[in-house]
């Protein structure tokens, strides 16, 4: 198992109580199976590391490009329902990079049948290396951008990061040794 913590602390707000509350993201990847989860914790802390284990949710992650690649190939092969119910069956979805590249017509399709077989029943987190002001235009065709979006970008909880990459520091430090 993977594990790894996401960044800076993160602030999230307790919604009865009204308190800011500090946290990090913790993420776990199981690396043959590529269960991966994914909760806020209150620090990097072994009690807090165990506790997040036990509770661990099934969580799908991919790579937005590699999955939307592979299901234009299963529904080539016949077998586009069958990796759908895959994903569906998590209660979280991480798509990983999404946006990186402008999505082709086979790609808007698939995308569009993700979100909304999740819309209003299971989770979703997008990353996304593209600022969300220009995803309207990385999908292509101006209805289909509607329908993606309007299920996504007005329904989230937006966390914008700032400063290095994770991967640009880790780099630095492996020069410094």
């Amino acid at each position: 198992m993977y594990i790894d913590y996401a960044g800076d602390k993160l602030e999230i707000v307790d919604a009865e109580k009204g308190e800011v509350h500090a946290v990090e993201v913790f993420v776990a990847i199981l690396p043959c199976s590529h269960y991966t989860y994914c909760e806020a914790v209150w620090s990097q802390q072994k009690a807090d590391l165990i506790r997040a284990c036990k509770r661990g949710m099934r969580t799908y992650y991919t790579n937005a490009p590699k999955l939307l690649g592979a299901l234009k190939v299963a529904k080539a092969k016949g077998t586009y329902e069958t990796e759908l119910r895959k994903i569906e069956r998590s209660p979280l979805l991480i798509l990983d990079d999404l946006f990186l590249v402008p999505l082709d017509p086979k790609e808007r399709a698939i995308l569009i049948d993700i979100i909304e077989d999740r819309h209003g029943r299971k989770s979703i987190i997008v990353t996304s290396q593209v600022p969300v002001a220009n995803w309207y235009d990385a999908v292509g065709d101006p209805t289909v951008a509607d329908a993606i979006l309007d299920r996504i970008v007005h329904t989230v909880h937006q966390i914008e990061l700032t400063g290095e990459s994770v991967r640009k520091i880790a780099a630095k430090k492996m020069q410094i040794k």
